[in-house]
């Protein structure tokens, strides 16, 4: 607990621009480190992005009641895909892996797809239930998998007419679903109520289903059974599996999104590693992704924190927040020439982030306060000194709790994100620059923003007033260095 005359340097100001949050003015972030608004396409959440894997600059985005859109242009222009459309809340969104003109759309009460990439939609004569997720397998066209709110669905749009066949799991909502390759060649005949289907599978594909009450299943194509593989004792029926992904080259590689973090195994579920450092504890995952070209970088997006990214399989987790300040509901990546990611919000906008070189940004600047001096001084030297230091970012917009825990406001959100979790920021930096005759004086402190421990607190007097701005920027920098050495 801080003491109240240590509290008076860190209460929490309204600096300027309430739409602000902050503003990174070093190379934390710089240039393509940032996520930039593509596009605003509706006021509905953008709930799945779909990127066309033959030709990159095909996007498509799905909408919570205004349908499908898509972009030939990597985004400068879009264009409604709603033809037969009859039901524009959309869920889920697939592209057929091998025929791309084929795409799959589930909505709130059916699943439709489309032969011509989007021109004209078809309904599947499943009815009344919502598909929360779909997933294709990479060798087959013309087939896909369904998370339902009555369980899992195989749909075969192959022919005139779709055949379809619940798998399992009846009366479960299956809000997250993936197929994998175990790498075993073989033929499939699924034989099911009377009806008979071949699929020459040059893998055997395996389902991993989570549900809205914390548990998440496996079977095999050829099984009939459903395997209950719930992580035990980590998660409870109150939990919900909002994401799974795959490593793509190893399906006993599993990665769970929860809304109390991320879940791993490396065994096809049989332990699962709870991977979920204090940035991640407690958010709510809603999307997980594997870089296809490099497995050991994972992303997640998360409800209320924005996107981090993982370089170690998922063991430590690192912010890509700068430039987007508000809920991610979906995102896709583009891995084939650059690292780049795509994102959808629940205010209907599409953001771009391109990965160039990386820098965390440990620190947190605050305008520093001023008394005897312009008002800009402050912020010129919160500037200043962000531009000489590789890991540090200003804030501009900051509130304190009860607790002694220093928030970021995100008016977007209506709520409030704390500044380790939302950009990674370590310590914070606050201090006040007063003249005081012929010299200027310098009170500031180094806080712990997770424990609210004062690092170091100091009033240095005998800065000069030609040149105070540079000498107090040295001064910080110095002490900051100490700090950075240990970690």
């Amino acid at each position: 607990m801080i003491k109240n005359n240590q509290k008076i340097f860190i209460m929490l100001k309204v600096l300027i621009y309430l739409n602000i949050l902050l503003l990174s003015i070093n190379e934390v972030y710089s240039g393509e480190n940032e996520w930039t608004l593509v596009k605003k396409l509706t006021s509905k959440s953008i709930t799945t992005i779909k990127i066309d894997p033959n030709d990159l600059k095909i996007i498509y985005a799905g909408s919570l009641g205004d349908g499908i859109f898509k972009s030939f242009n990597r985004g400068k222009s879009w264009a409604p895909l709603n033809n037969k459309l009859k039901n524009k809340e959309i869920l889920s969104f697939a592209i057929d892996p091998i025929k791309t003109n084929i795409l799959y759309a589930g909505t709130t009460s059916s699943l439709f797809f489309s032969r011509d990439k989007g021109k004209n939609w078809i309904q599947t004569p499943l009815d009344s239930v919502k598909i929360y997720s779909l997933s294709v397998i990479q060798e087959i066209t013309g087939v896909v998998y369904a998370g339902t709110s009555n369980g899992v669905y195989f749909f075969d749009c192959n022919s005139e007419v779709v055949r379809i066949q619940n798998i399992g799991l009846k009366k479960h909502h299956v809000k997250s679903l993936v197929v994998g390759m175990l790498g075993e060649k073989t033929k499939v005949i699924v034989v099911k109520e009377h009806s008979l289907m071949t699929l020459d599978y040059q893998d055997m594909a395996i389902i991993y289903a989570g549900t809205n009450r914390g548990q998440i299943f496996k079977k095999r194509i050829v099984d009939n059974d459903w395997e209950d593989i719930s992580p035990q004792n980590m998660i409870t029926v109150e939990d919900t599996i909002f994401s799974l992904t795959l490593d793509p080259y190893n399906a006993k590689v599993l990665y769970a999104g929860t809304n109390h973090g991320i879940f791993k195994s490396i065994d096809g579920g049989k332990k699962w590693f709870e991977r979920m450092e204090s940035r991640l504890d407690d958010l709510s995952i809603y999307s997980l992704m594997v870089n296809p070209l490099q497995t050991n970088i994972i992303y997640a997006a998360t409800s209320t924190s924005g996107v981090f990214r993982s370089k170690d399989f998922a063991v430590t987790w690192h912010p890509l927040n700068f430039g987007i300040f508000i809920a991610i509901q979906s995102f896709a990546g583009d891995f084939k020439s650059d690292e780049k990611l795509l994102s959808g919000t629940k205010n209907g906008e599409i953001f771009e982030f391109e990965i160039g070189k990386m820098h965390q940004a440990f620190w947190g600047v605050l305008n520093f306060e001023v008394d005897g001096l312009p008002v800009d001084v402050g912020e010129e030297i919160s500037t200043a000194l962000c531009s000489k230091m590789n890991n540090a970012v200003r804030i501009l917009f900051i509130k304190k709790t009860k607790n002694d825990e220093v928030y970021i406001q995100n008016e977007e959100l209506g709520e409030s994100i704390k500044a380790g979790v939302f950009l990674g920021v370590n310590w914070l930096i606050s201090g006040k620059v007063s003249r005081k005759f012929n010299k200027v004086w310098l009170n500031f402190k180094l806080l712990n923003i997770k424990t609210g421990e004062v690092i170091e607190s100091e009033t240095i007097k005998n800065f000069s007033i030609e040149n105070y701005h540079n000498e107090i920027v040295k001064e910080l920098i110095n002490k900051t260095r100490k700090i950075n050495k240990g970690y």
